[in-house]
């Protein structure tokens, strides 16, 4: 079985994890909580943790726009982000 995809998530999540801290590279985890298929609200929380009450959720337009800010700037380099509405 491949490294990368174990039957265990877990024990996948800390391969992969392992391999980001050691490949040299400049990376972002980005983890939404529950996506949508709504439009961008233009506003979301992101943080090393955050705190969830009910079912979070978030627009798949807010991720992206997320992930375009974390790869232009330097505030997520090696960082794994949770993000939410």
């Amino acid at each position: 079985m491949n490294q990368l995809h174990s039957r265990r998530p877990s024990v996948s999540f800390r391969l992969q994890r392992g391999l980001f801290r050691s490949s040299g590279l400049d990376w972002t985890v980005v983890y939404p909580t529950r996506l949508t298929h709504g439009p961008a609200k233009g506003s979301y929380r992101a943080d090393d943790r955050l705190p969830m009450k009910g079912n979070p959720t978030i627009s798949r337009a807010d991720v992206a726009a997320f992930m375009r800010t974390a790869a232009q700037g330097g505030e997520w380099i090696h960082r794994t982000a949770v993000i939410s509405d």
